[in-house]
């Protein structure tokens, strides 16, 4: 591939997007300096990859890679002889041998759905051995452990016994020369490593030992006194003695796990792959990019197709356009007005084929194709180099004799401006021999232009095709819609009247343009009218049927849904029913069991007449001794008394 092409379309600046989301520093490099793969077998594997992570992602999940280190640097001086690893690459080792293990029992019991990555997983090394030993040595804080041999065992407890010793010695003088108002405030402090009082230096005579600081006023020293001098030597000693123990088990832990440096530079390189799927499937989640379909046949259609950059920086302001060349058709060529957005469709085709072949989703329509070139080739922008003589012109020849000779059968060229910066009917006759040339070579060409020869050729030859970009007519301003098999016009008037050109200055240079080209220009501008209204026509017509599609099914969907609702009544109604049946039955059957025979029944009457008859003598007899008992409660009949005839002095 061409790396100046890279540079025209900017396609670092793409690449810059999807190393954003890797993990890892090399992943991050390997992303930089991606390069398109041109053989089938192995880019189809790439996008195996990416698509599977990307699936993991849509479910929910993820893959185990945050704060991935991958050690590069540490394993290239392990691989070494006598190579050394300080305590806090051991532990970036051990984190990264966790993380190694993590991804393989993720992707491991995800194997059916992600075979890719499995195929590179499987290959990991869980390397037990190392990790055993990296815990025997560390904590989980990564210091050292006492117990990673007897020596240092032994020289910790001398350490510890030793600080004991200065601890106890110190604090007591603290409190003897605290009473004595010796020192400037009653505490101990570090310098040089070793132990101090802050003594007035008014004082220093009485406090033998060893300055070692002053304050910046002046007024405070700081003594070591005499007394902790042997006991802090001694204790600096174990101390030291500590660090060549700890260095001697680094050096026996780093010459242990060098025989599994091939392993571990090996589960780099894969976690670094898995990184970099990872990557471009977080980016494809974030944008909701696809996989576009790679075929073999020499036809492109782009549907739907954002330019990668713009579609980043903003979704919804990003202007998709459709693009097709078949296998007959081999040149496309594109006209319109300035700031149209032909320069624009040209990266927009470069940088979509780029990130396919580098397995990297991309802002395209399901319905797109495209095939597998061996070659991107672009001439885009304006060149001029004063050092080396070189015009605008020369320097667009120069780099599309460049093209010429680099490109083949399965090969894109992008050319921009073809004969641009020089007499028009020259840069015509040239345009159209370029053109055959590199349809000779089998290239698929896409071209910009303003000549009007190219237009021509493009309509009269079976290789061309013409498409157009044009100016909304009411408000001067780029419609970004490219439109197939229609030549555009450069509107040079409008444009200049919108960019503040007198009126009559334009109006004078329309008169001046030959009567033909006039007339042309009218005709395409008449042509390129009744082009859009039928595209708006068509536009309404298929999102009435989508929508008549669209309630069709909703109706579809809704009386399957009463059906069922009604069959389950239906269900529920016949279950109610049978149940009803069954309860009456049970009841009319217990009733039927209960029912009493004949004889009982017949016994029963002449029971209840016995009954009925003895009910009645006691009625009889109760209503007798009612009648004696009311003629015995009879009052005796009362004497006749006079009125009262009230007194005075009577209580009344």
């Amino acid at each position: 591939m061409d790396q100046v092409t890279f540079e025209r379309l900017e396609f670092p600046r793409v690449l810059e997007h999807v190393a954003e989301f890797a993990v890892s520093r090399a992943a991050k490099q390997a992303v930089l300096g991606t390069m398109p793969w041109t053989e089938g077998g192995e880019l189809g594997r790439q996008w195996d990859g990416v698509m599977e992570v990307l699936g993991v992602l849509d479910r929910g999940g993820s893959l185990p890679l945050a704060g991935f280190d991958d050690c590069g640097e540490t394993l290239a001086r392990l691989a070494k002889p006598h190579g050394f690893l300080e305590a806090e690459e051991w532990l970036g080792l051990r984190a990264f041998l966790g993380i190694a293990a993590e991804v393989r029992h993720l992707i491991e019991h995800n194997r059916e759905q992600m075979p890719a990555c499995w195929g590179e997983a499987g290959r990991i090394g869980a390397l037990p051995e190392v990790r055993r030993e990296i815990d025997r040595v560390f904590d989980l804080e990564g210091n050292v452990r006492d117990g990673a041999s007897e020596d240092l065992k032994r020289c910790r407890g001398q350490i510890r016994r030793l600080e004991r010793e200065v601890e106890k010695s110190i604090n007591g003088l603290l409190n003897s020369l605290g009473k004595a108002d010796v020192l400037r405030e009653s505490y101990w402090t570090i310098r040089a490593g070793r132990r101090v009082l802050p003594v007035r230096a008014a004082n220093r005579g009485r406090v033998p030992g060893i300055v070692h600081d002053v304050s910046n006023t002046g007024e405070t020293i700081f003594v070591e006194p005499i007394e902790l001098i042997e006991p802090t030597n001694r204790l600096a000693e174990e101390q030291n003695r500590e660090r060549e123990i700890i260095i001697r088990i680094l050096s026996e832990l780093a010459s242990e796990t060098r025989q599994y440096a091939p392993e571990l530079s090996r589960n780099r390189q894969i976690l670094v792959q898995v990184d970099l799927w990872h990557a471009r499937a977080r980016l494809a989640y974030r944008h909701s990019l696809h996989r576009p379909d790679i075929h073999a046949d020499r036809s492109l259609r782009l549907v739907q197709a954002h330019h990668p950059l713009l579609y980043f920086q903003d979704p919804k302001r990003s202007m998709p356009m459709d693009m097709a060349l078949d296998a007959e058709n081999r040149a496309l060529i594109i006209t319109g007005p300035n700031t149209g957005g032909k320069t624009t469709a040209l990266k927009t085709v470069g940088l979509l084929i780029l990130m396919t072949q580098c397995a990297i989703p991309v802002p395209l329509g399901l319905d797109s194709r495209v095939p597998l070139f061996r070659q991107v080739l672009a001439e885009i922008g304006d060149e001029q180099s004063v050092s080396a003589g070189l015009s605008t012109f020369s320097a667009h020849i120069r780099r599309i004799s460049t093209i010429i000779r680099q490109c083949g059968v399965d090969s894109l060229v992008l050319l921009d401006e073809l004969g641009k910066a020089t007499d028009p009917l020259q840069a015509g006759a040239l345009g159209r021999a370029i053109l055959e040339a590199l349809i000779e070579r089998g290239a698929l060409t896409f071209v910009t232009t303003h000549l009007p020869t190219l237009k021509d050729w493009a309509h009269d030859s079976p290789a061309g095709r013409n498409a157009s970009f044009r100016l909304d007519p009411r408000t001067h301003r780029p419609q970004y819609q490219l439109q197939l098999d229609t030549p555009g016009i450069s509107e040079a008037f409008m444009i200049a009247e919108a960019e503040g050109l007198p009126h009559e200055i334009v109006e004078r240079a329309k008169e001046q343009l030959p009567t033909e080209e006039r007339k042309m220009n009218e005709l395409l501008a008449t042509l390129q009218d009744r082009e859009q209204l039928l595209e708006r026509e068509k536009r309404k017509a298929q999102h009435a049927r989508e929508k008549a599609n669209s309630e069709r099914r909703e109706f579809r969907k809704r009386r399957a849904e009463t059906e069922k609702r009604k069959a389950d009544l239906d269900l529920r109604l016949e279950q109610e029913y049978k149940q009803l049946l069954d309860r009456a039955r049970q009841d009319i059957e217990k009733r039927i069991a209960n029912l009493p025979s004949r004889q009982a029944i017949s016994q029963a009457r002449l029971q209840l007449e016995r009954d009925q008859r003895s009910t009645q003598r006691r009625i009889e007899s109760i209503r007798r001794r009612e009648e004696q008992i009311l003629q015995s409660s009879e009052p005796p009949a009362e004497e006749e008394k006079e009125p009262y005839q009230p007194a005075v002095g009577d209580w009344v």
